[in-house]
């Protein structure tokens, strides 16, 4: 029996061992780098807590209150670029029709005591952390008196330009008020 042969065949089976455990560990190592890419990729979620419109004597505009969460399920931190409530809609001539009115957090004045916070534009939302408050939106009394109100659409804007929405059914409908401005 030629020794060179076997000791060559061994090598042989040596090598090709290797090479399967270093595919082996090569393969575990690309999935461990795409699962921490696809964690650093931008993740919002949205969440509303709850929803009301709250008419105000002598005000042109009806006040959409929604306090809501936001999610950062991402490992890199984000920010909220906008936020912004689209309203779909069909008007006095019933063709359908939408529009889109942005936060206004001035409007808490407008809003009762230990209300709560309205949300400060742009906002940063650190990585894994959830943050809360109030969007407020101020919707002309004329677009929604005659019309009927199809769904609100809360949509917010990361800093990537990522566009996370959530549509609210159930808004709670709170009774004309005397305008009285919280002393914030």
């Amino acid at each position: 029996m030629d020794w060179v042969s076997i000791a060559s065949a061994a090598a042989a089976w040596i090598a090709a061992w290797i090479a399967f455990r270093s595919a082996r560990i090569a393969q575990r190592a690309y999935n461990i780098a795409a699962e921490q890419e696809r964690r650093l990729q931008p993740s919002l979620e949205l969440y509303v807590v709850d929803a009301q419109i709250r008419r105000l004597d002598g005000f042109p505009s009806r006040l959409y209150i929604f306090r809501i969460i936001v999610t950062n399920k991402s490992d890199a931190t984000n920010s909220l670029k906008e936020l912004k409530l689209l309203i779909m809609y069909r008007g006095r001539s019933g063709g359908p029709s939408n529009v889109t009115i942005p936060h206004n957090r001035e409007l808490a004045q407008y809003l009762p005591r230990n209300f709560g916070d309205p949300y400060s534009i742009p906002c940063t939302i650190g990585s894994r952390s959830v943050i809360g408050g109030l969007a407020i939106f101020g919707v002309p009394n004329d677009l929604v008196r005659n019309s009927i109100i199809e769904s609100h659409m809360v949509t917010i804007v990361d800093s990537f330009g990522l566009e996370t929405a959530i549509e609210s059914i159930l808004l709670h409908e709170v009774p004309d008020e005397e305008i009285e401005k919280n002393s914030c």
